[in-house]
């Protein structure tokens, strides 16, 4: 498995890959602006592959699965697998309002994880024997179709103006290797660039001194990656690499 980040990598060589899988977070009920991008320039496929899609959330999913079904199916994937999971909320002004979901995934969602996993090993057997694989067909809540309303732009609008706080910054410029639009330039301190900023609170989330700061928002909500308890969840491993 090689594993790719597509914030900041260029495309790999799919071809060298019987399945792909595309994972993404949910941005105010859609994808982020960089999922867009990052499909704008995916080269067509000549022939078709199986891929399988995984989705986290804070909040409400909405039609996240399915827009990010249309884009990899756009490009001549075939979709045989697709799950959205709840998970710790990163978004800071939810955070400081209390809308955390710091518990997720809960027992029952964790169980549904679980079982999308057994399901797609058993589906990588059967790809391993040349059966062929249908496509998956996904059914979401009613809840989920009320909120098909994805806005780009709504996520920068929560956040406001950045700005930085000069003598707590210790200049690691971690904000700026971070960002997922280049929006940020490292100079004494960190440089924003409203334009060219979509509001993901990346940087705000993972500055270490908690310089960073916006109009709207001040020493709060910060998310700067999964608690201990998660790790534990997942058993993951902080150590660990992709072959």
């Amino acid at each position: 498995m090689t594993l790719w980040d597509m914030t900041k990598e260029v495309y790999p060589k799919i071809e060298k890959y019987d399945l792909v899988g595309f994972a993404s977070p949910v941005e105010f009920f859609g994808l982020p602006k960089f999922v867009y991008d990052w499909f704008r320039d995916l080269p067509l496929l000549k022939k078709p592959k199986y891929a399988f899609l995984l989705l986290t959330f804070g909040n409400i999913a909405g039609t996240s699965l399915l827009q990010l079904r249309t884009l990899v199916q756009g490009k001549g994937f075939r979709v045989i697998a697709g799950h959205v999971i709840h998970m710790p909320d990163n978004f800071p002004i939810s955070r400081v309002k209390g809308f955390t979901a710091s518990t997720s995934p809960n027992k029952q969602e964790f169980s549904r994880f679980q079982l999308f996993v057994r399901i797609l090993k058993e589906l990588i057997d059967s790809m391993k024997d040349d059966h062929e694989i249908l496509e998956a067909s996904f059914k979401l809540s009613l809840m989920s179709y009320f909120f098909n309303i994805p806005d780009r732009y709504a996520a920068k609008r929560s956040m406001g103006f950045k700005f930085v706080d000069e003598k707590a910054c210790n200049q690691c410029s971690l904000c700026a290797k971070e960002c997922p639009y280049d929006a940020i330039e490292m100079q004494k301190s960190p440089i924003f660039f409203e334009e060219l900023c979509y509001g993901c609170w990346r940087c705000y989330n993972i500055c270490p001194t908690k310089a960073i700061f916006t109009n709207k928002l001040k020493q709060k909500g910060h998310y700067p990656g999964p608690g201990q308890a998660l790790i534990e969840k997942f058993n993951l491993k902080n150590d660990a690499k992709s072959e």
